[in-house]
């Protein structure tokens, strides 16, 4: 598709009837230029501009658009700020946290579409119906990043005026629990796919990317009511994408790396809807998957640190000068199995013939500081057994065994432990993650011991410096930018919101609920051999299609989507949770233990003959927990509810807070 076709966000100018002042303690008003409401709805192409407008307040949620900051919630991502790690996974929110309860202006903008759309004169009855499924759609998306989070919110599905129904806005209740919650949001979503189109530009809604939201949002109501309605609605909305022939999965390692990159942004054929960012106002700094993941390291940090790689400046440029905070883990890297020489089986890397027939896994307990590589900062160590058990613990009590896996190259080996751990994985670890030896933004990446991109490339603060803490760096969705990825350099963005391959992964979960082991196997066995290109799964029972379901949903959506990772984690903890009641906030459900312990890093020596894997402890970030009724749902922010006891209206707080 033509580029000049695309919905430009930053350029249309918005119509439309908008507040003239604010009252920020309540409502996110701002204040707009005013438009007659006659002339916005009189026609197509200027209630487009409104619509339009409106896009890229809910496209830009953090829910949808957010893959580095969502993916610090799970075991497979990792944040370090020159020592700082984030508190989000190590639960050091309080009642104060706001996690998007105040969406008074963008619900008002959606809620003007489904009205105004309605009630125009000037469009015809098709045109009209368009618009008011695609507000339904909009705020539906709305509704369902609140749900997710605090499974609760103020359900305005009427346009109130301002200033004039402010009174009113104030005193509505908000829904009582995630049961009324979710009915708002499935009613929304209902109400799209009767009169969104089959096909739209892109990055404009249309019927299958209501589709898989409403496959989405069905599957979370599910865990979060155990009402197996949402499981037919579920199903219903992935065989509607499925089987309308409308899209196809990327059938290679290229097409799958480039869907997420410049080169697939606008020609994948499986991307339904995605958010697009023009050049023209768009820079490096501006898009986090961009500014912090890629490292700040010179020719010069890796001399002083006695570094034995140097970057190649492809160019005479310096390319990589950026502020990395946001890493990927071993955890995730684990994930991604490898397809054994021998057998064909996939299989995870320690155990394939390859593997083992050259490596001598050895007793972590013996892997001592300096058994890997030494170095005069001893932050880049790996704590030894010893160490970590007399200063580290989790935060269940639990003591860190801090050093998992531990191995050495055999005699004769004619590969070096980097290529055999890192060839032959699931096809999408190369368009996901960059690993030892791996080439990216022009350069060779060496993390290694004493590499060029390693944990200890650069000296002089606690921990990574922008460059990484896990001996990773991320891949998707990095663009490379020409000449390089540069705080104020311009650059095209997309976040790919929908697309094909959710519809096969959803149905299969909605199978598993259902218990039927074989159908969800057929299911999660297409992405896994299309995308992945690995055996396909064998799993016969219950437990093991489980298994290799999250496994499969974890390689395919990590660092995308925004937080739809985080919440499939805590959707399979609540729907697999014998108890599991709202009353109490959830306090009896499972604790979900991926999200209970620490995550890992590995370290590779220089001469690439020696590895360990052991958990990244500095910084605190070995406290990792999970506590049920303060992760499945999110405070209702005391603040809110205090501005709204000033106006004399009692709103409660969410159990467990």
């Amino acid at each position: 598709m033509k580029k000049n076709k695309l919905i430009k966000y930053a350029c249309l100018g918005i119509l439309g009837t908008f507040m003239a002042s604010s009252c920020s303690d309540i409502m996110d008003t701002e204040p707009f230029t005013s438009y007659s409401e006659d002339l916005v709805w009189s026609s197509k192409s200027t209630a487009d501009a409104f619509v339009v407008g409106t896009y890229s307040s809910v496209l830009g949620l953090a829910d949808y658009t957010s893959a580095a900051g969502r993916s610090i919630w799970t075991p497979y991502g990792n944040y370090d700020d020159l020592g700082n790690a984030d508190g989000s996974p190590r639960e050091s929110y309080d009642v104060s946290t706001n996690m998007g309860i105040n969406q008074f202006s963008t619900l008002r903008n959606c809620n003007l579409i489904i009205e105004k759309a309605a009630a125009s004169t000037g469009m015809s009855e098709n045109e009209k119906a368009q618009l008011v499924a695609e507000g339904h759609c909009l705020r539906g998306m709305v509704f369902l990043s609140q749900a997710q989070w605090m499974g609760r919110f103020i359900p305005a599905t009427e346009v109130y005026s301002y200033p004039e129904d402010t009174v009113k806005f104030y005193k509505m209740d908000l829904t009582a629990n995630p049961t009324e919650s979710y009915k708002y949001v499935m009613a929304d979503f209902d109400a799209a796919i009767q009169g969104l189109p089959e096909t739209s530009s892109s990055g404009r809604i249309n019927l299958y990317a209501a589709h898989i939201l409403r496959s989405r949002a069905a599957l979370q109501a599910y865990a979060y009511t155990k009402d197996e309605s949402y499981l037919t609605k579920a199903l219903e909305s992935c065989n509607a994408v499925i089987n309308s022939g409308k899209y196809s999965l990327v059938n290679s390692e290229a097409a799958y790396k480039n869907m997420f990159l410049a080169g697939g942004a606008y020609s994948s054929p499986e991307i339904i809807l995605a958010y697009y960012r023009l050049a023209n106002n768009t820079t490096c700094g501006s898009i986090t998957e961009i500014q912090n993941t890629v490292p700040n390291i010179s020719n010069d940090d890796l001399a002083q640190t006695g570094a034995t790689d140097r970057l190649a400046n492809p160019g005479g440029v310096r390319v990589l000068e950026s502020w990395a905070r946001y890493f990927p883990t071993q955890d995730l890297v684990d994930q991604f199995l490898v397809n054994d020489e021998t057998t064909g089986a996939a299989v995870a890397w320690w155990e394939s013939s390859q593997y083992k027939n050259n490596v001598t896994e050895m007793d972590p307990s013996t892997c001592k500081q300096g058994s890997v590589g030494s170095n005069t900062d001893t932050k880049r160590y790996m704590p030894t057994e010893t160490e970590a058990a007399e200063s580290l613990s989790w935060s269940n009590g639990q003591k860190s065994r801090c050093i998992v896996r531990y191995g050495e190259l055999k005699a004769g080996a004619e590969k070096n432990i980097s290529q055999l751990m890192y060839e032959n994985r699931d096809a999408r670890f190369y368009g996901t993650v960059v690993y030892d030896q791996s080439t990216w933004q022009g350069e060779t990446i060496t993390t290694n011991f004493g590499g060029n991109a390693w944990s200890g490339c650069r000296e002089g603060s606690p921990s990574s410096w922008y460059t990484t803490n896990s001996n990773y760096y991320w891949r998707k969705g990095v663009y490379e930018v020409s000449p390089r990825p540069y705080v104020s350099n311009q650059t095209d963005y997309h976040y790919v919101i929908c697309r094909l391959a959710e519809a096969y992964l959803n149905a299969a979960e909605v199978y598993l609920y259902k218990k039927e082991v074989a159908n969800a196997v057929k299911m999660l066995n297409v992405t896994r051999t299309t995308h992945g290109q690995i055996h396909e799964s064998t799993a016969t029972t219950l437990a093991e299609a489980w298994s290799d379901y999250k496994r499969e949903r974890i390689c395919e959506f990590v660092f995308e989507g925004g937080s739809n990772l985080y919440h499939s984690m805590l959707r399979w903890g609540l729907a697999n949770s014998a108890k599991a009641t709202f009353s109490d906030g959830y306090a009896d459900a499972d604790v979900i233990p991926e999200l209970d312990m620490p995550v890992s890093k590995i370290y590779i020596s220089n001469d690439r003959k020696k590895m360990a894997v052991g958990y990244i402890t500095f910084a605190d970030q070995y406290k990792r927990k999970f506590t049920p009724e303060r992760r499945y749902l999110m405070p209702i922010p005391q603040g809110f509810i205090d501005d709204r006891n000033a106006y004399g209206i009692t709103t409660t707080q969410n159990p467990g807070w």
